[in-house]
């Protein structure tokens, strides 16, 4: 079932009645704001592409924790994350994908540090493996284009907690044997689960399916 979980605020009084005696005044001192320090530019010793520049081969920077492709002209023309092309990134924390993404080749993102994965519309083919060992991936979003999606592509991701997936089919093996995984959102473009789609996903309680 699907609670709707709803909180009521009540604003407390600001100017409390003093009674006739003088209230003493206390001036707040602004709180420091932490500085967040800001990346550096993309370097291009940081990534290998293809002679085409349209593969992303292997992202060679082990200190980025965030990386936004589809703003840096070079990046933002990839349509191939290739194999193994971030394996074992775990300063990574956060990516853009480009909206030109085609193909996230096996292996892509094998134990790299993401925390949360939102792939474009547009993307097609999610080989085998993508995303396996991401220990601290959380959340995640599959769009409808992606029709060819391999096995395993979260496999031993022991801590995903929510997924939204919009692929007409949930195929076999998809979502099972996540540990953590509570949530799952099927969008209207989905039309079958196929057997074991979760199968060992034992913490798995709510499962939203989006009608037309």
């Amino acid at each position: 079932f699907i609670s709707l979980i709803t909180s009521n605020c009540s604003k407390s009084e600001d100017n409390p009645s003093t009674n006739g005696t003088s209230q003493e005044t206390h001036q707040q001192q602004p709180q420091k704001q932490p500085q967040v320090q800001q990346e550096p530019p993309i370097s291009s010793w940081e990534y290998e592409l293809s002679p085409d520049g349209k593969t992303l081969v292997r992202w060679k920077s082990t200190t980025r924790t965030t990386l936004n492709m589809q703003e840096h002209p070079i990046l933002s023309q990839v349509t191939t994350i290739g194999i193994w092309a971030f394996e074992n990134c775990k300063s990574l924390k956060s990516i853009t994908f480009p909206s030109s993404l085609t193909t996230i080749k096996n292996g892509a993102f094998s134990k790299s540090g993401l925390t949360s994965i939102i792939i474009p519309e547009g993307i097609t083919i999610i080989e085998s493996s993508a995303f396996s060992n991401c220990k601290s991936l959380v959340s995640a979003s599959i769009p409808k284009s992606a029709t060819s999606i391999g096995d395993w592509i979260f496999d031993n991701c022991d801590n995903l907690e929510e997924v939204t997936y919009a692929p007409k089919i949930v195929k076999e093996n998809m979502l099972n044997n996540l540990a953590s995984l509570k949530k799952v959102t099927l969008l209207e473009s989905v039309t079958s689960i196929n057997e074991w789609a979760f199968e060992n996903s034992r913490k798995l309680t709510t499962v939203i399916v989006k009608a037309t």
